[in-house]
Formats: C-alpha cells, structure tokens, sequence
C-alpha cells in the first residue's frame, strides 16, 4: 500500500478534520469521514453512517474532536481500537 492508494478516515470533519480531508485527496486519496454532526462533505469526501463503518473500511485514522467529546463520544461505551490481550 503506497500513501497516494490509501484511504484515511477522520474521525471529527470540522475546520481541521475538513482541511486534512482536502490535503489527503490533493495526494490522490480517497477519504472517508465520520462525525456526530450533520456536515456537508468537501470535495469528494465520503461520510461514513457510523465510527464503527470508518474504522472498518479506513486504512488509519486521524481524530481531530475535542477533548470532552472524545472522552464522552469515542470512549462511553463507543470503541475506538480493540487491543488483543497477551
């Protein structure tokens, strides 16, 4: 997998989630987003329906939420990663 060919998801499409979206599809990528808000995408951007449809279908993730909301939205009862016990 080469940067241009992979498909981040944002997780937050506000000012700083929206913008990181714009520099990913300049460098050819496909980008797919989540957020608790309704927002109109930018480009050629696809919002996912859930975080759970994001994590699954993105290649990595960046979080661009606040402090509070990430606690109380990506953390209460919410999974962010799944961490296999050794």
């Amino acid at each position: 997998m080469t940067l241009a060919t992979s498909q981040p998801g944002i997780i937050g499409y506000g000012h700083v989630g929206s913008q990181l979206g714009v520099l990913a599809e300049f460098l050819g990528m496909k980008v797919i987003w989540f957020d608790y808000q309704a927002l109109m995408p930018i480009g050629n951007s696809t919002p996912m329906a859930s975080m759970d449809e994001l994590l699954r279908k993105a290649d990595f993730v960046s979080i661009h939420v606040s402090e509070v909301q990430f606690l109380f939205f990506c953390l209460g009862g919410l999974p962010v990663f799944s961490v296999q016990q050794t």
